[in-house]
């Protein structure tokens, strides 16, 4: 049986306790994220395993496969957070792009109405879809236990610090690869993923990129739209 008061039992834990290179290891090659709100459970494959409908998993499933670079996440908040918008379900579509970064939100009366949202139009920049256009960057941290403990156990308390200070921005994601990173998130539509970030971090964090910048180079894995040598590269000529 593990016993959760060994460091060694937890990957994050041990990953941080040998000094594991962080520089490099964010997702790659990914320009384009795609995130939709579901408040239900999260199982180890989030999507497939989601309560969603069968014809919106295979939906969100055919965007994954059409756009090239593109990464489908499932998203959600603490309801205790929750404001009028609850009503409604988030849709967010981030382009990762160093010159020039966009990020799309639309409200949608369900899930299902995702099916017929012109994510064409988005990824083409059109003059349709300006109106959808937000200013402010997003945070996803993951923190989907099914998948790794160790990102719930971090990542919750790093989440809930940010949705304290930035309601409006903070959302749990599910999976974003390297939970031994945990707490481990994306800012969007920057595409910067950060690792092994602490609840008292967060304040910085959010301040930094309000100011057009980056935080602690040591939380640095990378910017997913580069690969990972360039994501190294990165790091290294901060």
């Amino acid at each position: 049986m593990l016993d959760p008061s060994d460091p060694s039992e937890w990957c994050a834990e041990a990953s941080r306790a040998c000094d594991e290179p962080i520089a490099g290891t964010a997702t790659e090659q990914t320009s384009v994220w795609i995130a939709l709100e579901y408040a239900g459970p999260w199982g180890r494959k989030a999507l497939k395993t989601s309560g969603l409908a069968p014809e919106v998993r295979a939906h969100l499933a055919a965007w994954n496969d059409r756009v090239p670079r593109s990464r489908v996440q499932l998203i959600k908040r603490d309801p205790a957070r929750a404001d009028a918008a609850s009503r409604t379900v988030t849709l967010f579509v981030a382009l990762v792009d160093p010159r020039a970064p966009a990020l799309y939100r639309v409200d949608l009366p369900s899930a299902d109405a995702a099916r017929s949202f012109d994510l064409d139009a988005v990824l083409r920049r059109a003059p349709s879809a300006a109106r959808h256009r937000v200013d402010e960057s997003i945070v996803l941290v993951c923190t989907n236990g099914q998948r790794d403990r160790c990102c719930a156990k971090f990542g919750l308390p790093v989440y809930r610090r940010f949705a304290a200070l930035a309601p409006a921005r903070a959302w749990e994601t599910t999976h974003i690869g390297g939970h031994r990173f945990a707490a481990t998130l994306v800012v969007l539509p920057e595409g910067i993923v950060y690792g092994r970030l602490d609840p008292d971090e967060v304040e910085a964090c959010l301040r930094a990129h309000d100011r057009g910048e980056l935080h602690a180079i040591e939380r640095l894995r990378g910017r997913s739209c580069h690969s990972k040598s360039a994501q190294i590269a990165e790091s290294l000529l901060r």
